[in-house]
């Protein structure tokens, strides 16, 4: 289904909330489970919601951008405040992949607690690193944890890397 397809097949059943973030049936779709009020979306394993139309899953937040501005983004569309069912379309924005890489979580794997920074056993020291537009910085290695950090937080700035970047 191309863009203006879908557009006219959602607005048949759907509106988008740009104020709640929510995609809400306003019809009942037969031999759907779609009621009318019922927000539309279920929890995606990566915290999306998403939504399955036709045998095919859209990201709600996608949805949301096709029927406000009648297209498909351009590049990736990013969640501002890092939550990832929250579409309000003023957490929305349309930005390249290497802008929104600055304004991700931390890793689940993280074991330091501070993104980029980890402790090297060989060197007993702890090393700070960043990535941006896919090359990788070595910022050192520390004897302190806390230089570490600061070597880290000073590159975050420097790369204009999100405040929250990193975060839980």
């Amino acid at each position: 289904m191309n863009e203006q397809e879908l557009i006219k097949e959602l607005n048949t059943f759907c509106k988008y909330d740009p104020i709640t973030g929510n995609l809400i049936a306003f019809k009942h779709r037969p031999k759907t489970r779609i009621q009318i009020g019922k927000i539309l979306g279920t929890v995606h394993s990566r915290g999306y919601l998403v939504f399955r139309l036709k045998g095919t899953l859209y990201k709600v937040h996608r949805l949301a951008w096709l029927l406000t501005y009648n297209q498909w983004p351009k590049h990736q569309i990013d969640h501002i405040n890092g939550d990832n069912k929250d579409n309000r379309l003023n957490n929305l924005r349309d930005i390249p992949q290497s802008i929104n890489l600055k304004n991700r979580r931390k890793s689940c794997n993280n074991t330091s607690g501070v993104t980029g920074v980890i402790f090297h056993k060989n060197t007993n020291k702890w090393f700070a690193t960043i990535e941006t537009e896919g090359i990788r910085h070595s910022l050192g290695y520390y004897e302190n944890f806390n230089d570490a950090v600061d070597a880290r937080e000073t590159a975050e700035i420097k790369y204009g890397f999100s405040k929250r970047h990193g975060l839980g």
